[in-house]
């Protein structure tokens, strides 16, 4: 059941100057360096939180309908689901309404069900049949992603810029950054 990312984030969550001064580092040397440890910090709080943090297209495919009729978005906050499509009996690629499935925003993970009274379209049984397009995030700002989230990442790109002469030497992640980002953290129960 992959996940894959569509359309990546704008802008990324910490901007390059706040973690220039989180990292006491002056003159600009090391920008790109710092630019890269922002990404994989931000990549690695929204693997490990299931949250995508800056407004961001997704598509998540499966094998076809749950049985028990829900569908669990394996990244959260939903903005909004933007097409559902499976290919039916005969293979033929279709596109389910909106008013044929309710999204359930609220809830972690969020949810799409079969709309009230109805059932979802038999499907080919085949790899990949149901694919939801969907944007998931905070919104499209810095400033709209929660500071724990973003505390959490600076303390990592701290680590990892004081690790980064270590050759292959596996860097431990601070249980302070893992401490941040857990009451944000859900487990999508495939």
């Amino acid at each position: 059941m992959p996940l894959k990312q569509i359309t990546p984030p704008e802008i990324e969550p910490i901007k390059r100057d706040e973690a220039k001064d989180h990292l006491r580092v002056d003159g600009n040397a090391d920008d790109l360096l710092v630019d890269a440890l922002i990404r994989a910090a931000r990549e690695h709080c929204e693997q490990y939180t299931g949250r995508s943090l800056i407004s961001t297209r997704w598509r998540y495919t499966l094998d076809g309908f749950p049985c028990d009729g829900t569908i669990r978005l394996p990244m959260s906050p939903l903005i909004a689901v933007q097409s559902m499509t499976y290919d039916d009996a005969d293979g033929d690629s279709q596109t389910l309404d909106a008013s044929a499935y309710r999204v359930d925003d609220a809830s972690e993970p969020p949810r799409v069900r079969a709309a009230y009274d109805t059932s979802w379209p038999s499907t080919r049984d085949h790899m990949n049949s149901v694919t939801v397009l969907f944007d998931a995030g905070y919104g499209i700002t810095a400033e709209s992603v929660p500071f724990a989230l973003k505390a959490g990442m600076l303390l990592l790109v701290g680590q990892l810029y004081e690790s980064r002469g270590e050759g292959a030497k596996r860097v431990e992640i601070p249980l302070a950054v893992m401490s941040l980002w857990e009451p944000f953290r859900y487990q999508v129960m495939l």
